[in-house]
C-alpha cells in the first residue's frame, strides 16, 4: 500500500513539473492557473512562397495580414533580390534583374486592430527575361507588432509564344 502511495505521489510530482508547476487554484477558473499572456492574439502574416511564370507574364502572390489585437500600426515591406536562401547568401542583396519587377500592392498602409488585410505581391517579367530561378527576400514590418522576412522563389520559364 505504501509503495502505491509513493508511486502516485511521484507521478503527481512529475506531472506538475511537466505542466510547469501550474497547480495553484485560482478563484476565477476554479482550476489550474491560466497564463496571463499568450501569442494567440498577436498579429500574424501568411504568404505564398513561390510562383512560376513564363517570361513576359505578370503574376501575384497572396499575402494575408491578421492584426488580431495588435494595432494600429504602419505596415510596410521591402522586396529585394538575394544570392541564396540561407545564411550569408540570404543577407547579400544583389541587383534586381532589369527585366524583373516585384512589389507589394499597396506597398504601405495603416493596419487597424481586429482586421484582416490581403495585399498582393506583384511579380512582373519582361518577355526577354532569362529563364531561371530568382530569389527575393520579403522583409515586412508592422509597427508596434512584428518584423519578419521570408524567401520568395520566382521560377521563370521560356515565353509561351516566342
Amino acid at each position: 500500500m505504501n509503495r502505491i502511495k509513493v508511486i502516485l505521489v511521484t507521478t503527481a510530482g512529475i506531472l506538475m513539473l511537466a505542466a510547469g508547476g501550474c497547480s495553484e487554484e485560482t478563484p476565477q477558473t476554479g482550476g489550474l492557473e491560466i497564463p496571463r499572456w499568450s501569442h494567440f492574439d498577436d498579429a500574424r502574416l501568411k504568404k505564398e512562397s513561390s510562383i512560376e511564370l513564363h517570361a513576359g507574364d505578370t503574376g501575384s502572390l497572396r499575402v494575408t495580414l491578421e492584426t488580431r489585437s495588435d494595432g494600429p500600426g504602419r505596415f510596410s515591406c521591402r522586396l529585394y533580390h538575394v544570392a541564396g536562401k540561407y545564411g550569408d547568401e540570404r543577407e547579400e542583396e544583389i541587383p534586381m534583374p532589369d527585366r524583373l519587377k516585384a512589389y507589394l500592392k499597396p506597398s504601405e498602409f495603416t493596419a487597424w486592430p481586429h482586421r484582416t488585410y490581403r495585399p498582393s505581391i506583384i511579380i512582373e517579367t519582361a518577355p526577354d527575361l532569362a529563364p531561371g530561378e530568382y530569389l527575393l527576400l520579403f522583409e515586412h514590418k508592422m509597427e508596434n507588432a512584428f518584423n519578419g522576412s521570408g524567401i520568395i522563389t520566382v521560377t521563370v520559364k521560356e515565353p509561351e509564344n516566342p
